[in-house]
């Protein structure tokens, strides 16, 4: 019986050893791995919350040719880019106010006067007034250009491709998930300056891991568990059948046992030992960072480009050039830490380096933040035609074997960090605002800034008449009066000074020996500076009649609408732009979204009945192709004060027919906005809210047969309650509306539901 037992226990030991985990082993296995040891979610781009974990860097000599790629680029127009670096700062220092500066040509900067060579004090003017209207010239115009968001229609690729049209049709839901997770208002607002700065913006789209932006979510950790399929036990050798060893009793008594299917009997020959497997469960849960649809919108501060491209697709590179601390760079790229602290390589990193960091120093544009822990980050996409500028015919064919579609390749400073495979087109677009030649276009407030400067020297000259008029030099005869005691002595209004003629002479009177000047100045200089702010205004465009606003000029009606749409058309050609760049970004967007997410996204909305509600992107509604147009036919966006105008038009001309659709239920909470009454209650609004409650219950359940054989809706209305006549318009609203389509084709009881109630509604006004 012993040996027996024996040969069973070292049978089942050894299919451990052998086949499986013992049950040490198997117990270490259901522990929750190291969270440290489990990645991050995957980011399109290295950050300190997802940071590249599998380095995969080329060969050391594929580095050095992209670095030199991208250092060739970089100085073949670096002429051109410190005179447009000149323009850029020189705008970025006006909209601050420093105005009083000049520009040195012996270090490519500009300077406060008091930085002047042999400067003076005493021989400096008294007054240096900066009245800036550069920022509010530029706050209008930016004002004007996002006041409403472009309409942007969402096209598939193909219209005989059902996925494509799956796509278009989600892509609106796509388009509010990105919008909310970038704040487009205030994107579109740096837009605006940019342009008004500096003459063009990029905006980058990538999918970027972010817990402070996006929030976090619990993700469950899995792990290997061994499991017992069958326990130890005989099996028949006749007919299969199996007996567990733990019933056996006649055989582990010394005896044989007889098999309960066929009765064979069977003996030691005949044990198995037990089976296990393997299996993946959840053994706990870890915190993870969301990843979302990331849009950040730079100016040529920080981005090269080729100066000679007409067009972003002539643009063979794209260099992205900013300041990150040290740290943050080591933890995005921790197999690269201990070569992370050269700051920055070449002289114009350096040049530019130093402008893009004073002008984000709080102390002001002439003093640079410390830059000893601040790397020079630098990205650049290149484009496949861009690898043939190296001369090594066996280097350009490497690089084209590896990056056939171009690539984006990264650096700290010098120190080369990665380069993997990216098409600058996937994840840039490029918007320039006025017309012109070049890639680099003007500013739109670079005409405003001669105008702000005469603006200036005017009002510095008239504060100096000012000054000299209200109190002129008193010129005395030195021969009899001691003009020395005169000045030690305070003047106090009303006071007596007693004056000492000294010398002896013909006695004079002394107003003959005392005489002070009175100065004047042109009447039409007190005027200049209002003249040269309407010089500005139409330079600019930022004309008062575009925001509602009078001039002396405008007499008529007729002429104040002709400014407004002469202001308006001008504006228009740059807002042109950037509605197309921003339908780029949202192609652009939901590409980013189709190949980055892993599950569906909710999308919580406000529901029709007060509420809310979610409505989710499903991944499989999202694997096609789609791209984003603006709208046909929009015009430039109309301002508050332009819709209140004419919607106030169109209520005075009490026209029966457009006083039905502006009194339609669905439009009254607009009227109620744009009539500035928020506290103005709409008693049929109560009526509306209700019937969209019962809207979403009803989806939810199925019309009733009742015993007349008609079908009844599960709710059933209130006759002596609700407004019929409210209530069926306002399911016929819904009916055919985007939602109800949806939920006539996805949930046909439902909507069967909601059409009995219909009919329920219309015999209660019947009755």
């Amino acid at each position: 019986m012993e040996q027996l037992l024996q040969q069973l226990s070292d049978g089942h030991d050894g299919l451990d050893a052998a086949g499986g985990m013992s049950a040490a082993q198997s117990d270490g296995a259901t522990g929750a791995p190291d969270e440290a040891q489990v990645p991050a979610a995957a980011s399109e781009q290295p950050t300190p919350q997802a940071p590249l974990s599998e380095p995969s860097d080329p060969p050391e000599a594929v580095q050095d040719a992209l670095r030199e790629l991208v250092r060739a680029y970089e100085m073949e127009s670096d002429s051109v880019r410190r005179h447009k670096v000149k323009l850029w700062r020189e705008g970025e220092e006006f909209w601050r106010g420093n105005q009083n500066i000049w520009f040195s040509a012996q270090d490519n900067n500009w300077h406060a006067a008091c930085e002047r060579p042999g400067y003076n004090p005493d021989d400096e003017d008294v007054f240096h007034y900066a009245i800036n209207l550069y920022r509010p010239w530029g706050l209008s115009i930016i004002a004007a250009l996002v006041q409403s968001p472009p309409k942007i229609q969402y096209l598939p690729v193909s219209a005989e491709s059902q996925e494509d049209i799956a796509t278009a049709r989600a892509a609106t839901r796509v388009a509010q998930v990105v919008a909310r997770n970038n704040n487009m208002s205030t994107l579109r607002v740096k837009k605006g300056y940019y342009l008004w700065t500096q003459g063009i913006f990029a905006t980058y789209v990538r999918f970027l891991v972010d817990g402070g932006q996006f929030g976090y979510r619990e993700e469950p950790i899995l792990g290997e568990q061994l499991f017992q399929v069958l326990p130890d036990r005989f099996e028949c050798a006749d007919c299969g059948a199996y007996q567990p060893a733990a019933e056996a009793g006649g055989l582990l008594a010394g005896g044989p046992v007889g098999c309960r299917n066929c009765g064979a009997i069977m003996g030691p020959e005949s044990f198995s030992p037990a089976q296990h497997v393997s299996a993946t469960v959840p053994t706990g849960t870890r915190r993870v960072p969301n990843g979302a649809e990331k849009l950040d919108t730079y100016g040529p501060l920080f981005f090269k480009l080729p100066p000679q491209a007409q067009s972003q697709r002539d643009c063979y590179y794209l260099i992205l050039v900013e300041e990150q601390h040290k740290a943050v760079l080591r933890a995005a790229y921790p197999h690269k830490a201990d070569v992370i602290d050269d700051t920055g390589a070449g002289a114009e990193d350096t040049y530019e380096r130093i402008v893009r960091l004073s002008l984000a120093d709080a102390q002001g544009s002439w003093n640079s933040m410390p830059m000893a822990n601040l790397i020079t980050f630098k990205r650049a996409w290149l484009r496949p035609e861009s690898f043939w500028a190296h001369t090594d015919e066996a280097m350009r064919k490497q690089l084209l074997a590896l990056y056939p579609e171009g690539c984006r390749a990264e650096f700290a400073g010098d120190r080369f960090l990665q380069a993997i495979p990216e098409r600058l087109d996937d994840c840039w677009s490029i918007c320039t605002g006025l017309p012109g030649i070049g890639i680099y276009r003007d500013p739109m407030g670079q005409d405003a800034i001669s105008i702000q400067r005469q603006i200036n020297d005017s009002a510095n000259i008239l504060a100096g008449h000012r000054s000299l008029s209200s109190a002129p030099p008193v010129l005395y005869d030195a021969r009899y009066i001691n003009g020395e005691a005169m000045a030690q002595k305070r003047m106090q209004a009303a006071s007596f000074m007693p004056v000492t003629i000294e010398s002896v002479g013909p006695q004079k009177s002394l107003t003959e020996m005392i005489y002070q000047p009175h100065y004047g100045v042109d009447a039409q200089l007190w005027n200049d500076g209002e003249r040269l702010a309407e010089v500005g205004q139409f330079i600019t465009g930022a004309l008062p009649s575009m925001f509602g606003g009078g001039s002396p000029n405008l007499n008529t009606a007729a002429a104040y609408a002709q400014s407004r749409d002469q202001a308006m058309g001008r504006l228009s050609l740059v807002w042109k732009q950037m509605r197309e760049a921003e339908a780029r970004e949202m192609t652009l967007a939901i590409e980013c979204f189709r190949r980055n997410r892993s599950d569906d996204v909710e999308l919580v909305v406000n529901g029709s009945a007060g509420g809310y509600h979610s409505e989710y992107v499903r991944l499989n509604e999202i694997r096609g192709n789609v791209v984003a147009r603006p709208s046909a036919g929009e015009d430039f966006p109309q301002s508050f004060t332009e819709v209140r105008q004419a919607l106030s038009q169109i209520m005075q001309t009490r026209d029966p027919e457009l006083l039905a659709v502006i009194g339609a239920p669905v439009n009254r909470p607009l009227v109620q906005h744009y009539l500035g009454l928020p506290d103005l209650v709409d008693p049929g609004e109560d009526n509306r809210a209700k019937q969209f409650m019962e809207i979403e219950a009803m989806l939810a359940s199925e019309p009733l047969l009742g015993p007349d054989g008609i079908w009844h809706s599960s709710v059933a209305p209130e006759p002596l309650v609700d407004d019929s006549s409210i209530h069926i318009e306002t399911i016929k609203e819904w009916a055919v509306s985007q939602a109800g389509l949806q939920a006539k084709a996805a949930r046909p009881p439902g909507y069967a539901n909601v059409m009995a109630h219909l009919v329920e509604h219309e015999k209660n006004i019947q009755k």
